[in-house]
């Protein structure tokens, strides 16, 4: 990756007391609305086979640093989740997949959200110490079951799927997402959380992620079904966030995006077309074609540069005369393809390590108009 702009271990340990005036770890906000300039995402995908509580102790421990974590296939008993924090949560597919979005609440309303349930809020997906699910997000028969026609409908309540109604098979059913529309101080911001399904090539050749290997492959990837994604089964991603976000709000996109090659962006694999203007189409990251490898703590480790974090520049910021989103520095994974990962603040390797485990990375984002990153040194706590 190309240099960081700032010492991340610097940005987590003073985000919310020191980077900007008048906040405190305890109320970050302050009373300056000059503080939701600047804020730190966090994404982290420990995948199923993960049953440790280093898991729950990671994601805790960074929660207060960051405004927005997406946490995908959490599958263990330990609670995470933080008394300041509020959360979204739904599930997928016959596989029950769970993703999450937690977000201070201090900080950012919820004007809306996919899935759009209050019972999909604020709550944990499994019952207490049990691995069993809530009613709620009972999609799926559970992992290992038969696929049935049935399950493409996923009718429970805090289910939220990828794929559209006439996209429905068993290689795309079990992938969610979750999106919150949100207010704050400083203007609205739609916040997008999601696993994307592998993606296969239309044409005679490699099967699974075939065609993001290389930029040159693009055009052989099977498109969705609305021809608004090279990721075939994402209609309904891509049609749910247009609803709820729309074009004027910006987005910050967080994903396993089962892209290959880090030289295939996210931009990359979203399309508009003449009826349909795609808000994810504009997405752009720290470092396009340089993205960290993440996956996975497998043999060989760390091939994949798969989990991204994008921005959509929008129209819309602060509401003292707009402004545009902006990734100012991003860290986590490894740079060189089966490196050691770095989990920031001098931490080195995967945080589980179980099978298949994702790297988690980080991003600093701010309005462009905000003049903090000339003005306000960061310093450290």
């Amino acid at each position: 990756m190309k240099s960081l702009l700032l010492p991340i271990s610097s940005v987590l340990a003073v985000v919310n007391g020191g980077l900007l005036r008048g906040g405190t770890r305890k109320n970050p906000g302050g009373s300056g609305g000059s503080f939701f300039n600047a804020f730190n995402v966090l994404w982290y995908k420990p995948h199923w086979q993960c049953d440790s509580e280093r898991a729950a102790d990671f994601i805790n421990s960074r929660l207060p640093w960051v405004d927005f974590a997406g946490i995908s296939e959490y599958n263990a008993t330990f609670p995470i989740g933080d008394e300041g924090y509020g959360s979204i949560s739904s599930t997928c597919g016959q596989d029950n997949t769970p993703i999450e979005l937690f977000y201070n609440r201090d900080k950012w309303s919820l004007l809306g959200s996919v899935p759009p349930k209050p019972i999909c809020r604020d709550t944990s997906i499994i019952r207490g110490d049990t691995y069993d699910l809530r009613d709620q997000f009972q999609c799926g028969k559970g992992r290992g079951g038969n696929y049935t026609l049935e399950e493409e409908n996923n009718d429970a309540d805090c289910c939220a799927c990828n794929y559209s109604s006439d996209e429905f098979e068993k290689v795309v059913a079990s992938r969610p997402f979750v999106a919150g529309l949100f207010d704050s101080a400083g203007g609205k911001v739609c916040v997008v959380v999601t696993e994307l399904p592998h993606n296969i090539r239309n044409v005679d050749g490699p099967g699974f992620n075939g065609c993001t290997d290389d930029p040159s492959q693009l055009d052989e990837c099977m498109l969705n079904h609305d021809e608004t994604s090279r990721v075939r089964g994402t209609s309904n991603l891509v049609s749910s966030v247009l609803d709820l976000c729309g074009n004027d709000v910006p987005i910050i996109f967080m994903a396993d995006t089962n892209i290959i090659s880090q030289k295939v962006s996210v931009e990359d694999i979203f399309l508009s077309t003449e009826s349909i203007n795609n808000p994810l189409a504009g997405l752009v990251e720290f470092s396009d074609g340089d993205s960290p490898y993440t996956c996975c703590n497998e043999d060989p480790p760390t091939q994949f540069a798969m989990d991204r974090i994008a921005v959509t520049h929008g129209p819309v910021g602060l509401k003292d005369g707009g402004g545009q989103l902006h990734i100012r520095n991003l860290n986590g994974g490894a740079s060189v393809q089966g490196d050691t990962i770095d989990t920031f603040l001098g931490n080195k390797g995967y945080v589980c390590n179980s099978q298949e485990e994702h790297a988690p990375i980080v991003a600093l984002i701010s309005y462009s108009s905000s003049e903090l990153m000339q003005s306000q040194p960061l310093r450290e706590a």
